[in-house]
């Protein structure tokens, strides 16, 4: 009972799990409208259908009389990895117009599940032949194509338009022999265009006649009269005949024997032949070949006929004949070309060849031979060694003897192959099926032999007293093209120039390049090109033509004068074998450069005489083309040469003053300097002409009077670093003073050289600090100090600036206040003596000239300094300044003291000072050495050399 009851249960999973096949909801041929004239055998619609269950294949078929009696269902091929199944709807008697009929259409799957679907024809009045031609702009139901068309060759193409139902485009279907195809692409929004190709070589003798069948599915039609999904029509293939096939001898008896009573005149036997090309054939001529042939004066080949005669007695003839040997004639049958054309056949595709056997009387030994005359096969190029060639029908490899014993056994050999087949056995007794193998490969060679002639000798093995009788058959063997060839370029390497400047689409170079290989081995397509700076040139595919891709490209002779790439081509369309071959490219360069100098701005400075320069001046100015005449430089004044003073020599660009006599005398009269300021030109020799200018000041002599004067600084750096990088010192001397700096002598600093070093810098060690003398020379406008660049400076040097600051700006506003008060004071004073001195009682009245001067009030250092915060672009390196300076003497001596306050002393007396006094002490004047500045802000100075010497 439980065994039942669970059978039960797994049926009805089994039933549950099944799902039945559904028909696709645009083909249920639920209402279908045909032309009443449609032709019966005519597939009129296409049934598709699915099955959730994958039990393909399904089955379609038509249910009820009326169905079954007017439709017929062809299943198509549907395997069952399918994920759909169709099947077409053929008309099986013809309609009548304007009746309904009505049917039931099933779909079986392989588990016998149905599905049934209620279905309705209606034969319209419409015409079958106007679908036809409404769905196929362009159709033809013939095409003539020469039995010699290269596979691959388009043979005809179609034109069909798109049903206006859906947005599906129509699919071209071809059937009826697979050596056709249909290729199909677009030719506009609702056309498709499809080609028939051939896809094997046809061969008229082989078959003359392809019957096809293109359909279109999903086509244009008249939905008001035909809503059939699926439209074609019959197309036949005729293979016309050409002249490529020599005559076949189809009677020519290999072996006869004469006959004892045969006489001069008689007949001894007849050939017969026809032309291989059986759709024109021609006629054909027979006669015997007597080159080397003994036995040919013997006999007689009638030319139209084809009966051989024997023209002299049988007893001259077995004169010259040996024992047991036979007598072979060559018979040839040519064909008859007319018009003059023979020079367009080969001839061994207009005759051929056959041997004849005569046996004479009394002679019993037979000699061998072979099922077939003539063979023919076929082997691809490049065949490996031991392949066989393939003899297909009607030849049949086989031969044989018919003697018995010893007369039976001959050996088989190949003749006039050159050694490139073998043959296999080499000795056969009685009958034997022979194998002809590739042996060497070295002509199998499709671009240098299309087809190889070789003959089998089957040759009795020679007995004692008995002569060996033979028999041959002509081989002739197809090569078959294979892609074993790479594309071959025209020349090893291209060499082509262009202009740097070459626009887009300009020509470079045109490449060539053949392939040996016929066919689509043979169609050769140029890829790309390699290296650097290919995407700017462009390769055409079909013509080779090597182009400028873009107006922006890379090319320029400055950088390189030529640049190499690798054209690459391949075979089979694009798709096969490569090959490359260099192209290089030579730049010609254009003048796309102009000549720029070294500086825009030029300030020169005329000697003391004004006759000449202080030093030689050469203006440079460079080209940055690559070749000459575009970068040769000229230079020329274009303005400002008033009276011709001035000279630059055009090649060297050196600027002279030209002496004259006037100027010579103006030497003597005392005038005002003047300034010439020119417009020079550097121009190029190219075409065009290119160009670039500069401005020349050039400024009379001038005589320094600037103020001038030594200064002693102790730098607190040993002598040997000071002196390693001078002109970073000289370099923040000049920010400190403000003026022009000159090192005249720097040596070590020795202890008690001055009380206010000391001062400055308590528990310093005198072996780190140096003496530096230097000139310091200030010119007519006040000098310029940046206190936030020597800030700056301080503070990258890590030094203590900011105590330094603080007590200056205290000491500075406890000096305001103190003058403040001392002015006021002095006021008062001043005021008293006046009114003092108005009257005669009083006691300074007399002695007004003794009172010595009242002490000048201290020097207000601090308030005739000028702070100027200013950005200056003095190294903006594009000015060119050639200066004279000099030097004027102040005899007063300086001391400048920091970290406390700046006082000027000029007072030769002591002042007394203790050491809580925020006020230095003057010091006597010392004329034995210049004064000295003492500053611990050099310490740790920066060292590195400056770019430039402010003026």
């Amino acid at each position: 009972m439980l065994r039942v009851v669970c059978a039960v249960a797994l049926l009805a999973a089994q039933q549950v799990a099944a799902n039945y096949p559904l028909f696709d909801e645009s083909t249920k041929m639920r209402v279908l409208r045909v032309p009443w004239d449609t032709r019966v055998g005519t597939v009129i619609y296409r049934v598709r259908a699915t099955d959730s269950d994958y039990d393909y294949p399904l089955s379609f078929d038509v249910q009820g009389r009326t169905g079954r009696s007017l439709l017929r269902v062809e299943n198509l091929p549907c395997p069952r990895n399918s994920s759909v199944c169709e099947a077409n709807v053929l008309l099986a008697k013809p309609l009548e117009k304007s009746r309904l009929y009505q049917f039931t259409m099933s779909v079986r799957d392989a588990q016998g599940d149905q599905t049934n679907v209620e279905a309705t024809l209606t034969a319209t009045p419409g015409s079958s032949v106007a679908a036809l031609d409404t769905a196929f702009p362009r159709y033809s139901t013939l095409i003539m194509v020469p039995e010699n068309t290269r596979v691959g060759s388009e043979l005809e193409y179609f034109l069909v338009r798109k049903s206006n139902l859906h947005a599906r485009h129509a699919y071209l279907e071809l059937s009826g022999a697979p050596i056709f195809r249909v290729k199909q692409r677009l030719a506009g929004n609702s056309v498709s265009n499809g080609s028939v190709i051939l896809l094997e070589e046809l061969d008229y003798e082989r078959q003359n006649l392809y019957p096809l069948h293109m359909a279109a599915t999903d086509p244009f039609t008249n939905s008001l009269e035909d809503t059939r999904n699926i439209l074609g029509f019959d197309l036949a293939v005729v293979v016309s005949d050409v002249q490529d096939t020599p005559p076949v001898f189809i009677q020519a008896p290999s072996v006869t024997t004469l006959p004892a009573t045969i006489r001069p005149g008689d007949l001894v036997l007849r050939v017969l032949a026809e032309d291989g090309d059986k759709g024109n054939p021609r006629e054909i001529r027979y006669g015997l070949l007597t080159q080397g042939n003994p036995f040919t004066p013997f006999f007689r080949m009638e030319e139209t006929s084809g009966e051989l005669r024997l023209i002299r007695s049988l007893d001259e003839l077995r004169a010259i004949v040996k024992p047991n040997t036979p007598v072979v004639l060559r018979v040839i049958a040519e064909e008859v070309v007319l018009d003059g054309r023979q020079a367009d056949n080969p001839e061994h595709l207009i005759s051929t060849e056959a041997e004849l056997a005569l046996i004479l009387p009394g002679s019993a030994n037979t000699p061998p031979r072979f099922e077939s005359e003539r063979y023919v096969a076929s082997v691809p190029e490049d065949s490996p060694p031991g392949t066989p060639l393939t003899f297909t029908e009607p030849w049949v490899p086989r031969v044989r003897d018919d003697d018995l014993g010893l007369g039976g056994v001959f050996s088989l050999s190949l003749l006039e192959d050159n050694g490139t087949f073998e043959i296999n056995p080499s000795v056969v007794e009685g009958s034997a099926n022979f194998i002809v193998r590739v042996k060497n490969n070295a002509m199998l060679d499709y671009e240098k032999f299309q087809m190889l002639s070789f003959k089998i000798l089957a040759k009795e093995v020679n007995q004692p007293g008995n002569g060996a009788l033979s028999a041959t058959a002509s081989v002739t063997v197809l090569i078959s093209d294979m892609n074993d060839n790479a594309p071959q370029f025209s020349q090893q390497t291209y060499v082509a120039t262009m202009q740097e400047n070459a626009t887009a689409g300009t020509p470079v170079a045109q490449v060539h390049a053949e392939d040996v290989d016929t066919g689509v081995y043979g169609e050769v397509r140029y890829t790309r090109i390699l290296g650097m700076m290919n995407d700017s040139l462009s390769l055409d595919p079909y013509t080779g033509q090597v182009s400028v891709a873009a107006n922006n490209h890379r090319f320029d002779r400055e950088v390189a004068p030529e640049y190499k790439f690798y054209v690459e081509a391949r075979d089979e369309g694009g798709g096969g074998r490569a090959s490359t071959v260099p192209l290089i490219i030579s730049l010609i360069d254009v003048n796309d450069h102009s000549p720029s100098f070294e500086y825009s701005n030029y300030d020169l400075y005329l000697s003391p005489n004004n006759n000449n320069f202080s030093t030689r001046v050469f203006l440079k100015a460079t080209d940055a083309d690559a070749e000459s005449p575009n970068n040769a430089v000229r230079y020329e004044i274009i303005s400002g040469n008033f009276a011709n003073k001035f000279f630059l020599d055009p090649i060297t660009g050196e600027l002279k003053v030209i002496p004259r006599r006037e100027d010579r005398e103006n030497l003597l009269k005392p005038q005002e300097p003047s300034l010439y300021t020119l417009l020079v030109r550097a121009y190029d020799l190219g075409v065009p002409h290119r160009w670039g200018t500069a401005e020349v000041r050039v400024h009379p002599s001038i005589v320094d009077t600037s103020p001038k004067g030594s200064v002693v600084f102790i730098v607190p750096n040993s002598p040997t670093r000071v002196l390693s990088d001078l002109k970073a010192t000289e370099k923040l001397l000049m920010q400190l003073t403000g003026g022009k700096v000159h090192i005249k002598e720097v040596r070590p600093f020795k202890p008690g050289e001055t009380m206010a070093a000391a001062d400055l810098a308590p528990g310093a060690s005198h072996t780190d600090k140096s003496v530096v003398v230097a000139d310091i020379s200030y010119s007519g406008e006040p000098a310029m100090v940046d206190v936030a660049e020597i800030q700056q400076r301080l503070m990258t040097n890590q030094t203590v600036v900011k105590e330094v600051i603080t007590e200056y700006r205290a000491d500075t506003s406890a000096l305001f206040w103190f003058m403040v008060f001392f002015t006021l004071a002095l006021l008062v004073a001043l005021v008293a003596l006046i009114i003092c001195f108005l009257f005669a009682g009083c006691p300074l009245y007399i002695q007004r000239k003794e009172t010595p001067p009242p002490p000048p009030p201290p020097p207000r250092q601090a308030e005739e300094v000028r702070l100027v915060l200013e950005r200056t672009d003095n190294d903006d390196g594009d000015k060119f300044v050639i200066r004279r300076e000099a030097w004027s003497a102040d005899g007063r001596d300086r001391y400048v003291q920091f970290n406390r306050r700046n006082v000027l002393t000029l007072d030769p007396k002591p002042q007394i000072q203790d050491s809580y006094s925020t006020r230095s002490e003057k010091v006597p004047r010392q004329h034995e050495r210049p004064s000295v500045i003492f500053t611990r802000e050099l310490q740790n100075q920066d060292m590195k050399r400056p770019t430039k010497t402010p003026q």
